[in-house]
């Protein structure tokens, strides 16, 4: 795959694994270094170099993918591990089970041009998405009761139970979340939320390549693919 990005392998060899989820081949984002300067401004953050990529690589709709985890957080925490076999999740079974397999709904906006990827993302139906957009956190995925939001100002993949948010809110004497200032947030996530994946090209592995992550070192294991 010489020549290619990081993102473009990624996406590519999960069509690959995955060819159901695609209606078709792949085709070539139409965001030009022109767009990424509008959504830059509309963003009011700058757009690290991975995510860049990721934005010029494919156009995406949503799409639901499984990630395996191992670790002492989401693996020892989840009852039910999805199935391949059965096409649904199932029992753990906590003698044998080594790590766990859910499924993440990601959200991608695949807009042709700044204004209509622009538009997608602030017209996305969460409950506090303009407060996360004005802290510098776009939504990529929510998977098991988790979401899981891309940090622009420190470059990684965060996660938070969607029950936490609203702590924030609490623990902060917010009521609601026009009132929520960014440097609040940010305050708050630095408390109720964790690091999933240090850079965003390790969230695109992930999410492409089936490898299990270990969730408590950040890193990829040698377990079986799933």
């Amino acid at each position: 795959m010489c020549g290619m990005t990081k993102a473009e392998e990624f996406l590519t060899k999960l069509q690959e694994r995955e060819p159901e989820l695609f209606s078709g081949p792949l085709q070539k984002s139409n965001l030009t270094d022109g767009d990424l300067q509008e959504i830059e401004k509309a963003l009011g953050y700058a757009v690290p170099q991975q995510y860049r990529e990721f934005l010029q690589s494919f156009c995406l709709s949503d799409l639901t993918v499984y990630i395996a985890f191992c670790g002492d957080k989401f693996a020892c925490s989840f009852e039910e591990t999805f199935s391949r076999e059965q096409n649904q999740y199932v029992q753990r079974d906590w003698d044998n089970d080594s790590g766990v397999l859910v499924g993440m709904e990601w959200h991608n906006l695949g807009g042709q041009n700044a204004a209509e990827w622009i538009s997608r993302l602030k017209d996305f139906d969460r409950e506090g998405n303009h407060a996360f957009l004005k802290a510098g956190y776009i939504f990529l995925g929510e998977f098991y009761g988790y979401l899981a939001l891309y940090d622009l100002v420190e470059g990684c993949v965060v996660d938070i139970h969607h029950e936490a948010i609203y702590d924030v809110l609490y623990e902060l004497g917010i009521d609601d979340w026009d009132d929520m200032n960014p440097e609040a947030l940010r305050t708050g996530m630095g408390t109720w939320g964790d690091t999933l994946c240090r850079e965003f090209n390790d969230f695109l592995r992930l999410v492409c390549l089936g490898e299990c992550y270990d969730e408590d070192e950040l890193v990829f294991t040698e377990v079986e693919k799933a």
